[in-house]
């Protein structure tokens, strides 16, 4: 996405991952659930954003994607918010750390609606989370851990 990096110089971007395709591979057609996502370290999305959002308007205009901004930060429900398809079902994520190779989400309590229908949610989160890392995505609801 070299818009970012023409429209925002300034702004220190780790990566870019667009993800247009898996959505529709897992028929997602929400508006509301971008096309890319940018990562900037920390206390660099106001310059990527701009004033007024002129920058990732631009951004997205040059590139006809729905583009969201997340800072990168050791709390990567961050990013979750960012690419799932229900932003609000973090409330339910206790934590979310490193595990080996895996990033291990886990839930307060129980939530359908953060695996999704067929597992299509948890299924674009991971895809997101592989291209960035290169590691899988584990959900660990509560009644798992009791089983253990």
């Amino acid at each position: 996405m070299d818009s970012a990096k023409i429209r925002a110089p300034d702004a220190d971007i780790i990566t870019v991952v667009e993800f247009s395709e898996e959505k529709k591979k897992l028929n997602i057609t929400s508006e509301h659930v971008p096309d890319a996502l940018i990562v900037v370290k920390e206390g660099n999305a106001g310059r990527l954003i701009g004033k007024s959002g002129e920058r990732i308007n631009g951004i997205e205009s040059d590139t006809k994607m729905k583009v969201r901004v997340v800072e990168l930060k050791l709390d990567f429900k961050d990013i979750i918010r960012a690419v799932h398809l229900l932003p609000w079902v973090v409330k339910h994520v206790d934590n979310v750390d490193f595990q080996g190779n895996e990033l291990v989400v886990r839930l307060k309590k129980e939530s359908g609606g953060f695996i999704g229908q067929k597992g299509v949610n948890i299924r674009l989160v991971e895809y997101v989370i592989k291209q960035m890392f290169n590691v899988g995505v584990r959900v660990i609801q509560p009644s798992e851990e009791n089983q253990s």
